[in-house]
C-alpha cells in the first residue's frame, strides 16, 4: 500500500550505514524497500555488508523506543493523500486485513474526505458495483447486523462523542436541514406526511388514542393519493410548490373535517377518502375556509 518517493529513500540513507538499517528506520519490510532502493538505483551504493559503523550491541528497549518514535514520525511522510495532499494520520482510516493470516495493518491511501467522494462516484457511475454491494447485503445481512452490533456495544462513546462532534461542529446540523428539506419535497414523502397529518387531526378533535399507523387508518397508499392530486393538477401546480403562502397549494377537503365530525361522522378513512381530497392555491383554499367559518359562525 506504500508509494515510497525517491526523497524517503534518501532521507533513510542519509540517517543510517545499511540497507537493513534503512528498512527498520522506515519501518517496512526490507523486501519492500529494497524494491524501491533498486528502482531509483540506491540499493548498491548503500550496501554494508560488513556493518561498518553499526553498533553491533544488540537491541535494547532505549533502541527500540527510538525506532518506534522515528516510524511513527517517517508514517507522516509516507502517507500523502493521492488526492488533497493531506499528510495527518488522524484523516486517514486504519485497516487490518483479516483475510491474510499475518492480519495485515495498514493506512488507506486517502484521507477520509477523499476517499468518501471516490466512493460516492463509484456508486453513481458503477451499476455493477452497485448491484454487487446490494446483493452482498442482502446475502450478508445477518452477519453484518453482529458485526455491527459488536462494533457497537465496544465502540458505543466513541461512536457518540463522534456524532455529537459532527452535528454540532462540523456542520451536521446545517446539512441535515438542506437534506430534510429536499426530502419533504419529494412527492410520495408530501403525500404520507398529509396522512400522517390528517390522521393526527381527526383523532385529536375526537379525542382519541392513535393506536396504529397512519396508512392503517386509510384505504389507499401515499403513492395513490400522490397520483390522485396530480390528476386535479391546476395549471402552474407542482409538487415544487406544494406549501403556505402566496403561489402555493394545499391539499383541501372539498367537504370540511369540523362539518363530518359535527354530523357525527369520526371515520378517518370516510373523513380523507380520495374523492374528498383536492389541490387548492392558497387564496381559494383562504376564502373556502373564511367561508365556511362565516356560514357556522364558529371557528374550525
Amino acid at each position: 500500500m506504500l508509494d515510497l518517493s525517491k526523497e524517503i529513500i534518501l532521507e533513510a540513507q542519509s540517517n543510517t550505514k545499511s540497507n537493513s538499517e534503512a528498512a527498520r528506520w522506515l519501518g517496512i519490510n526490507y523486501l519492500t524497500y529494497r524494491k524501491y532502493a533498486k528502482m531509483y538505483d540506491l540499493f548498491d551504493g548503500h550496501l554494508n555488508q560488513k556493518g561498518v559503523g553499526i553498533s553491533k550491541g544488540g537491541w535494547n528497549i532505549k533502541t527500540h523506543k527510538t525506532i518506534k518514535k522515528q516510524v511513527k514520525s517517517v508514517r507522516q511522510k509516507l502517507h500523502i493523500c493521492r488526492e488533497c495532499g493531506d499528510t495527518d494520520l488522524s484523516n486517514f482510516y486504519f485497516h487490518i486485513d483479516t483475510r491474510v493470516r499475518t492480519n495485515k495493518k495498514y493506512y488507506k491511501k486517502d484521507c477520509k474526505s477523499c476517499l468518501s467522494k471516490v466512493r460516492k462516484e463509484r456508486w453513481i457511475n458503477d451499476d455493477e458495483y452497485r448491484n454487487w454491494y446490494l446483493n452482498y447485503k442482502k446475502k450478508n445481512k445477518e452477519r453484518i447486523r453482529k458485526t455491527n452490533k459488536k462494533y457497537w456495544s465496544k465502540n458505543r462513546d466513541k461512536i457518540l462523542a463522534s456524532q455529537k462532534r459532527y452535528y454540532y461542529e462540523n456542520g451536521g446540523k446545517e446539512r441535515l436541514y438542506e437534506y430534510q428539506k429536499e426530502y419533504h419535497k419529494q412527492p410520495h414523502i408530501a403525500a404520507a406526511r398529509f396522512i400522517r397529518g390528517e390522521v393526527h387531526r381527526v383523532l385529536s378533535k375526537i379525542g382519541t388514542k392513535k393506536e396504529k399507523h397512519s396508512v392503517q387508518y386509510v384505504d389507499y397508499t401515499p403513492n395513490e393519493l400522490r397520483l390522485h392530486i396530480e390528476s386535479l393538477f391546476q395549471p402552474g401546480m407542482a409538487w415544487g410548490n406544494h406549501g403556505w403562502g402566496k403561489g402555493k397549494w394545499q391539499i383541501d377537503h372539498k367537504k370540511e373535517v369540523a362539518q363530518y365530525i359535527r354530523e357525527g361522522i369520526t371515520d378517518v378513512n370516510i373523513i380523507n377518502r380520495l374523492d374528498n381530497l383536492q389541490p387548492l392555491w392558497t387564496e381559494e383554499h383562504a376564502l373556502k375556509t373564511a367561508s365556511f367559518i362565516k356560514r357556522n359562525n364558529k371557528k374550525l
